[in-house]
């Protein structure tokens, strides 16, 4: 489950969001990243059960660049080139994905200190009787 809550920087739904989330999954990773026609980051909030959940997150979080590289290399393979039969010519990993490789991986979980902090203090979980509006 992903849910895009906002800029992190502005608490109105981003804290709620990620508080709101932990009360249901085992796993929740807040994460932004930096959108440029927005003009700042943008927060977006994963959610997940795990039959391990520190582990887990732990090993998501912190996965080595390399890895994550490898992974898209592996991996990933444009659909053009897919549909239109290259045979093996297909562009992979990298030739394909222009904003996202291993290093921009571990930055997107690393969240500002302000941020972090305002996570720590923001206890609030949206309910029905309890909803969060952003504008």
């Amino acid at each position: 489950f992903d849910v895009e809550p906002g800029s992190p920087e502005d608490f109105t739904c981003f804290a709620a969001i990620t508080n709101t989330l932990n009360s249901v999954f085992d796993c929740v990773l807040p994460y932004s990243s930096n959108i440029p026609s927005f003009g700042s980051d943008w927060g977006f909030v994963m959610a997940y059960s795990s039959p391990n959940p520190k582990e887990s997150k732990d090993k998501f979080v912190n996965l080595n660049a390399k890895v994550v590289d490898d992974i898209i290399s592996s991996d990933i393979t444009d659909i053009e080139d897919i549909k239109s039969g290259a045979n093996g010519n297909a562009k992979k990993g990298e030739e394909i994905l222009r904003y996202y490789d291993g290093e921009t991986h571990r930055g997107l979980f690393s969240l500002t200190k302000p941020v972090r902090l305002r996570l720590q203090k923001d206890k609030r979980i949206m309910t029905r009787d309890n909803p969060v509006f952003m504008f």
